[in-house]
């Protein structure tokens, strides 16, 4: 209580309660010269002003795709309250800003600079009593996941990735099939090793890179990597043969996928004695010559390329044989009789790798019209027999034929 003897008085009332009026009994007292006096009271209500208070369930919170929400504790004192009004600045968002603990949104951000929201809070009483408070949340940026690399592949392959993620200073990659091989998973640009594709259709694997920040916020990005497979290339038609031969080779490739032999390239090489001749297109005609005494070996290699860029190649051989050649080594042709024939007078030159048997024929007429009396075959050069012209001015003639088989 307070007591004042003054004709007028002044009085400071408050109230330090938030949830409970405060009441005051003021009482006026008068006294007049004679002695006389009077007494007077009244009642003077003090409302309480209420005290705005709340909590946010985070200080700090990392942006997200493409909200990120946070809620709050509402902890004001009050006595009866007629309102609530909340506020939050650069850009973010109550999903109702009269509620007693709305919800807060803040947008995306993947700037790189971090935002800082203030949120504030507005207590009015019924009898029109305001307080008020306000709090701050942090919100981080988000790295920015991003790569590159090969979207077409022909397995096996090693592929290195580009990382080219900003805002980021941790990395964590994976593969949606086991068998994709990964040299670092949480280096800033590994390399994938994508396996054969034994089939005959494309694989196609996801590969993904989740990107951390260095307050712990993540970004995730992917890309499809298709596996082809390599195709089948062949081709028919090789045979070894003696000069000339002309050979047409058969085609029969597959770039499988699904596709035909037309979406291939395919270029040729035929590897000889003068050197590589090397001819794109789908089929080849080509002849083989042996002008030597030897044999001759073609290499002959189709490399086949699908439109995915898988490449193949399949090699095959033929040998050319030369052709045989028959001559003879001759002492003489003329003799007295009896003439003795065999392997002093005659015998045949040997050319190893062109003759491989000696045929020889025998014209008793002596004219070389008819050489109807085979004498004997032998792998020999030699004239392995005897024949003797017994009568003077007699003649024989001896034919000699080889082969290379």
């Amino acid at each position: 209580s307070a007591l004042y003897t003054t004709q007028n008085a002044q009085f400071t009332l408050t109230n330090t309660l938030n949830d409970a009026d405060s009441i005051y009994v003021i009482r006026l007292e008068v006294v007049a010269g004679t002695g006389c006096g009077d007494v007077t009271t009244d009642t003077v209500v003090v409302h309480p002003v209420p005290l705005a208070s709340f909590v946010l369930d985070s200080l700090d919170l990392c942006a997200d795709s493409p909200l990120s929400v946070t809620g709050l504790t509402n902890n004001s004192v009050y006595d009866v309250v007629e309102g609530w009004l909340w506020t939050v600045d650069n850009g973010g968002v109550l999903d109702d800003d009269t509620a007693f603990e709305p919800t807060l949104s803040f947008p995306d951000n993947q700037s790189g600079v971090d935002t800082t929201y203030t949120i504030e809070l507005f207590v009015e009483s019924q009898y029109g009593c305001i307080d008020s408070t306000s709090a701050t949340i942090d919100v981080y940026t988000r790295p920015i996941a991003e790569f590159s690399m090969d979207s077409v592949v022909c397995g096996p392959d090693s592929v290195l990735v580009v990382n080219n993620s900003s805002y980021d200073t941790g990395w964590s990659w994976s593969v949606s099939d086991a068998t994709v091989l990964i040299s670092d998973a949480s280096a800033e640009t590994p390399v994938i090793i994508f396996p054969s594709n034994t089939t005959q259709d494309s694989i196609n694997y996801v590969v993904e890179l989740v990107s951390f920040s260095a307050e712990g916020c993540s970004d995730t990005t992917s890309q499809v990597v298709t596996v082809y497979p390599q195709p089948l290339v062949l081709y028919t038609g090789v045979t070894d043969s003696c000069d000339t031969l002309t050979i047409s080779f058969s085609n029969t490739s597959d770039p499988y996928n699904g596709e035909d032999t037309s979406t291939m390239s395919f270029v040729w090489t035929v590897t000889g004695p003068l050197g590589v001749d090397t001819i794109s297109g789908n089929g080849l005609t080509y002849s083989f010559i042996n002008d030597t005494l030897t044999d001759v070996s073609y290499v002959i290699g189709l490399e086949g390329s699908t439109q995915h860029g898988c490449v193949e190649e399949y090699v095959d051989s033929l040998v050319i044989y030369p052709d045989p050649v028959a001559q003879v080594d001759v002492a003489t042709t003329l003799a007295c009789a009896p003439f003795v024939i065999n392997d002093t007078v005659i015998n045949a030159i040997d050319f190893p790798d062109a003759v491989d048997s000696f045929v020889w024929y025998l014209d008793t007429s002596g004219t070389g019209l008819s050489f109807d009396s085979l004498i004997y075959s032998s792998t020999d050069s030699a004239f392995l027999s005897t024949y003797t012209i017994a009568q003077e001015n007699d003649s024989i003639a001896i034919r000699l034929v080889t082969l290379n088989v």
